[in-house]
């Protein structure tokens, strides 16, 4: 199962005329798993990397990276790339 988006989701994005750049990053209100995703659209894979660091440390939920062609990291391996033990690559994967 992922967290963030799908990639019919990301096509949509795309066909609001508006092509979607660099990577999405997604999550949900701490302690309220129901609670709609949230998207925010990012430059580069430092600026994804560091909010998702941001977001996990506030206790949010659901936090994922996802590109422009629906590859997407969340979970423990995120998580370990946000605490430095493991690279995150452009086409996100952890290493």
């Amino acid at each position: 199962m992922t967290a963030g988006l799908t990639v019919s989701r990301i096509k949509v994005l795309q066909a609001g005329g508006l092509p979607m750049r660099g990577y999405i990053v997604t999550h949900r209100r701490s302690g309220d798993p129901v609670s709609p995703f949230a998207l925010e659209e990012v430059g580069d894979l430092q600026t994804a990397l560091a909010r998702a660091a941001n977001l996990l440390s506030l206790g949010h939920i659901g936090v994922a990276i996802q590109d422009s062609e629906g590859k997407e990291i969340f979970g423990y391996d995120l998580a370990a790339c946000c605490r430095g033990e493991k690279r995150l690559t452009p086409d996100l994967r952890a290493v």
